[in-house]
């Protein structure tokens, strides 16, 4: 098939032989690590590589996705090939940034809804605790197991009936006690930022109110001191829930006893 469309669009064929078209300049969303993201002509998004040497962590972002969406909060995909590039394709939903958690955190704290606010983030970090729970299941053609440990707050998303949704799922590390350990501490530090907008100020410290502020307001303590001492839980030097897992069995994944603890403080 050659691309007999005029001007800037494109063609794309998914495995089933749909024919999807983009447009290079009026759907183009972004660029990322890997390639860049269009919109599709059916709502839907593609991403494609910018170049060959990004192919082998491309197929393994695919791979890894056909693994996660079983927990229901990772996208569910469709692949196909960009008919002029030739370079394999991945697409999938196309999510609004007044989805995003973070957008809806905000809303929530700025109408000091604080009870609403935190089950937004228990609801999001339960789903994380899922989501890397399953991550680390999976094993590629070598048998090597990974982490995830780059994360940022855009990467999460709340639904319809705040269903959360995670995305970006393409730098994996080697699965190693360092990065299991960092996983847990980078998302405490992500949650802890988001919700108080304290970038560079660690969670420590859960029952000094005046390490809670909230943003750029004279109010502090809306976080709940159960949720507090979680994070706090998840950033120690000596973190907490590494001890607990391992005190259970040295393969236990660092997640169970987190996803426990959140769990027992939602309900």
């Amino acid at each position: 098939m050659t691309n007999d469309t005029s001007n800037d669009t494109r063609l794309i064929q998914l495995d089933d032989k749909t024919i999807l078209t983009y447009d290079l300049v009026k759907n183009y969303i972004g660029s990322g690590i890997l390639g860049d993201v269009y919109k599709l002509s059916d709502g839907r998004i593609a991403k494609i590589p910018r170049d060959a040497s990004r192919l082998p962590q491309f197929k393994q972002e695919v791979a890894v996705l056909k693994h996660l969406v079983t927990t229901y909060h990772t996208p569910e995909i469709a692949t196909g090939i960009e008919v002029v590039g030739g370079f394999p394709v991945i697409i999938m939903p196309y999510y609004d940034n007044k989805d995003l958690y973070i957008e809806k955190l905000a809303k929530a704290l700025k109408d000091a809804d604080y009870v609403g606010a935190e089950k937004l983030t228990l609801n999001i970090a339960i789903a994380f605790c899922d989501a890397m729970i399953q991550l680390h299941t999976y094993k590629d053609d070598n048998n090597k197991q990974f982490t995830c440990v780059d994360r940022k707050v855009i990467d999460f998303y709340l639904q319809k009936n705040n269903n959360a949704m995670i995305l970006d799922w393409n730098v994996l590390t080697a699965y190693t006690e360092e990065f299991r350990i960092g996983e847990i501490r980078v998302f405490g530090t992500l949650l802890h930022e988001a919700y108080l907008g304290a970038k560079g100020k660690m969670p420590y410290k859960p029952f000094n109110d005046s390490r809670w502020r909230l943003r750029d307001a004279d109010i502090h303590g809306v976080m709940s001191v159960g949720l507090r001492y979680i994070l706090a839980r998840m950033t120690g030097i000596e973190n907490f829930y590494a001890e607990v897992a391992k005190a259970v069995s040295k393969d236990k994944d660092y997640f169970i006893p987190l996803k426990k603890d959140l769990q027992a403080w939602q309900n």
